[in-house]
């Protein structure tokens, strides 16, 4: 017996948020039907019922059913933040992790070696400080920055 059931993020749950997030972005205030989602992105209508009412349980999507509609009941009526953020529409929210994310990035994609050795002891600096204090001083940097302080 397996230990875990494979993971059907990739596969079903992603492909679904972000046709989902950009049908909703392209159209605020739609509602979208499972029949719909299924006409644009060619995937099983059943497929996308239990993706989207794995995202509704995740709290990806809001939804509503709609009795009387059959199996594809659900209708999709807007994305949550985390929706929102997953799918790339807002920005992650965790500044923490993509400033560990941008240094690494910076650091991999310089030629110059002394560069990369100050981006890469930036970002071990980063780490060793811990993300509770980093958070508070990007926070401050930026309310500063922004003339928000």
């Amino acid at each position: 017996m397996a230990d875990k059931l494979p993971s059907t993020w990739e596969t079903r749950e992603w492909p679904a948020l972000l046709a989902v997030a950009q049908h909703l972005d392209q159209h605020p205030g739609d509602e979208l039907f499972l029949h719909d989602l299924a006409q644009t992105t060619g995937t099983d209508t059943e497929e996308l019922r239990r993706a989207t009412a794995a995202l509704l349980a995740g709290g990806y999507i809001e939804a509503s059913v709609m009795p009387g509609f059959g199996p594809t009941r659900l209708v999709v009526t807007g994305l949550t933040e985390k929706g929102r953020r997953a799918s790339g529409l807002w920005p992650e929210g965790d500044t923490f992790d993509a400033l560990i994310d941008a240094l690494q990035e910076a650091a991999d994609s310089t030629d110059d070696p002394d560069e990369r050795g100050k981006l890469e002891n930036l970002r071990r600096t980063a780490l060793d400080t811990g993300k509770g204090v980093m958070n508070a001083v990007i926070q401050a940097w930026i309310k500063r920055m922004t003339g928000l302080d």
